[in-house]
């Protein structure tokens, strides 16, 4: 079998092995974000419930991966999705819509330098509520 031959069969198999590949979607609505491994819900949480966002990045080895993660009060990571994931742009404006005192610096702070962690607080309930309480005492 010539070189040729040999890497359209190897070319076709990757193809066969990708649409193999996990499908993660990530979803919301008004109550609550979720992640959909396959067609099958694997991690839901409710937007009220949510105490703390963070990002984050994977290093897997040539690339970066931005990951976003929620934490709820009982300090459970309770949901986490990254940029592979189909609808991970959307979601991104999404939680900045629903959480609009969050970090606007949180992306340039998670990308820069590569390939390093940068573990990023995003949002923080306790922060926005001391945020709130200071602008209510300023006003009195």
């Amino acid at each position: 079998m010539s070189l040729g031959r040999r890497i359209i069969e190897w070319l076709q198999s990757r193809r066969e092995r990708d649409t193999t590949k996990a499908s993660w979607v990530v979803m919301w609505d008004n109550v609550s974000v979720w992640v959909r491994l396959n067609g099958e819900v694997v991690q839901r949480c409710r937007w009220d419930e949510v105490r703390q966002i963070v990002a984050y990045k994977d290093d897997v080895w040539a690339y970066d991966i931005i990951n976003v993660a929620f934490v709820t009060q009982d300090e459970c990571l309770a949901f986490r999705a990254d940029e592979e994931f189909e609808g991970f742009c959307e979601f991104m404006l999404e939680f900045q819509r629903r959480f609009p005192d969050h970090n606007k610096e949180w992306y340039r702070q998670v990308m820069i330098p590569a390939f390093e962690r940068c573990w990023t607080v995003v949002w923080d309930a306790s922060e926005a509520k001391q945020d709130v309480e200071r602008e209510g005492s300023s006003a009195g």
